[in-house]
């Protein structure tokens, strides 16, 4: 665990495929896997420079940790696009942790001199990617927690811990 920001709870995989991302992972034993198909974003800024992207998500637990799969669908600037730009075949991006006091921590982290890469907000929450690769070798993501958040990701990892293995391996999510 970090003093400075708590444990890390999630490891974020940017991807060039979703699909065969995820079947990767279903290979060996984690899912299901719950879809989040071209998300919106509430606010979205890379660089401190306001824009748009479209992404899609997937997320499933290997025991408390959660996984993350990113995939960027178009060009818009983001370290998403950045790391493929530099791992074309996809990998891990970021470590992310679940902050209670987000406008504390992301203070902390700017006190420290780590450089937002990207941030905004998404279903109400703030998030903040420190682009820390230069001194720890990924990025680091912060999420605001509340309790809906909290208690979505809960029912995720439960639900992980629970599969059979086979009924509905990827179960898509739309949201309104």
């Amino acid at each position: 665990m970090s003093r400075f920001i708590g444990s890390a709870r999630q490891n974020g995989y940017v991807v060039p495929d979703l699909d065969a991302a995820m079947e990767g992972w279903l290979a060996a034993g984690v899912g299901p896997w719950y879809v989040y198909p071209h998300i919106q974003f509430d606010d979205f800024r890379h660089r401190g420079v306001a824009g748009e992207l479209d992404v899609s998500l997937a997320l499933a637990n290997s025991g408390s940790l959660q996984l993350e799969l990113i995939a960027q669908h178009d060009d818009s600037p983001s370290l998403y696009n950045e790391f493929l730009g530099v791992c074309p075949q996809g990998g891990l991006q970021h470590l992310g942790y679940w902050v209670d006091d987000y406008a504390e921590t992301r203070q902390r982290g700017l006190d420290a001199g780590w450089e937002v890469g990207h941030e905004g907000s998404i279903w109400g929450g703030e998030f903040c990617y420190f682009d820390t690769q230069h001194h720890l070798g990924t990025v680091l993501e912060i999420a605001a927690m509340n309790a809906d958040r909290r208690a979505g990701f809960a029912r995720i990892e439960q639900v992980c811990s629970e599969w059979n293995g086979i009924d509905k391996p990827v179960r898509t999510i739309t949201t309104g």
